[in-house]
């Protein structure tokens, strides 16, 4: 099965028959309603690009000449998210600030954004158990058809006629980011995904299902990267002689090319870790984080290691103190012995 995302899922109003499952995502214009009270809202907001500041600083400046003095911040281009930076809110009164990607000045949020927006259906949500909390306080799961339940859902749809559940907001996550966490989504409503444990016991490849390892190589990859490695296999195919050669040479493939574009060609990567790791989508967040320790794993030196980190040496445990704490699973101690 495919799963790349479809265009159908990226319209205002999705299709829907008698006998298919309605999208499990729909992109969504700025502040445009839900498709229907079974999807909740998941806004995204991250810097514009370097290349947009410049205009959308002037087309900012433009709108707010004459009223009040142009005082906020442009977040800095490729921020790294934060969890922090992460919160689940009702988000309202955005201005629309005229420039590429639809960024948006926001009183929640300083500063100019971009900001995209998704109708995620609820049984992807269900995959997320930090949402999965929301949809049990607002008793949507189906077949729940109890008395307190209807009333329930009577008296939320007086209030908010933007849907059932509150708005969840990404800070720093952008469209494709987003995207590469719901085509998992889609993934593991029909497979079941792959355990990993830590340490690694084998090469990653020989522990994850084929279309574990595919996703992480076009849907967790920028394209350019993703499209190397495509060509790169294609060739290399046709020279193995058996599935373990293949395997050995498709390793030493991928690697090569996400070293050669480090340590921006991880950047979709580790975001969609960061995300999987706040919204508690357990299994993706081991498959994310498993490939980053392979790809270490597979160094020959230390300079190809700081490479693959984008650091100009090795950080000292001072500097990896805050770093352990923002995040607990990546230290060494919680790594159990071999």
């Amino acid at each position: 099965m495919a799963f790349a995302v479809s265009e159908a899922q990226c319209t205002n109003e999705p299709v829907e028959s008698e006998n298919q499952l309605a999208p499990l995502f729909v992109c969504l214009d700025a502040n445009s309603p839900l498709p229907s009270n079974e999807y909740l809202r998941v806004i995204a907001v991250s810097s514009p690009q370097s290349s947009d500041l410049e205009h959308v600083s002037t087309v900012c400046n433009t709108r707010t000449a004459g009223k009040t003095q142009n005082t906020s911040k442009v977040l800095v281009a490729n921020e790294p998210l934060q969890l922090s930076d992460v919160s689940c809110n009702s988000l309202n009164e955005y201005d629309t600030c005229d420039a590429s990607e639809k960024p948006y000045l926001s009183g929640d949020v300083e500063g100019v954004v971009v900001r995209h927006e998704f109708a995620l259906h609820v049984r992807g949500a269900r995959h997320c158990r930090r949402l999965e909390a929301m949809l049990d306080k607002s008793d949507l799961y189906s077949g729940c058809g109890s008395s307190t339940a209807v009333a329930h859902k009577t008296s939320r749809r007086e209030k908010d006629s933007e849907g059932l559940l509150p708005s969840v907001m990404l800070k720093q996550a952008t469209r494709r980011g987003c995207e590469a966490v719901f085509a998992y989504l889609e993934l593991i409503t029909v497979r079941l995904p792959t355990t990993l444990g830590k340490p690694l016991r084998a090469p990653l490849e020989e522990l994850v299902q084929m279309w574990e390892l595919d996703y992480l190589l076009t849907k967790c990859m920028s394209e350019n990267t993703s499209n190397a490695i495509k060509r790169r296999l294609k060739e290399e195919s046709k020279l193995s002689t058996n599935g373990q050669e293949f395997r050995d040479c498709q390793r030493a493939v991928y690697f090569q090319m996400i070293l050669e574009g480090a340590p921006h060609s991880l950047d979709l990567l580790l975001e969609v870790a960061m995300l999987s790791d706040f919204l508690l989508i357990e299994p993706l967040r081991q498959l994310t984080c498993a490939f980053v320790a392979s790809l270490a794993l597979n160094v020959s030196s230390e300079a190809e290691l700081l490479q693959l980190a984008g650091l100009p040496r090795l950080m000292t445990e001072e500097e990896l103190g805050p770093l352990y704490e923002q995040f607990p699973f990546m230290r060494p101690d919680t790594c159990p012995n071999t």
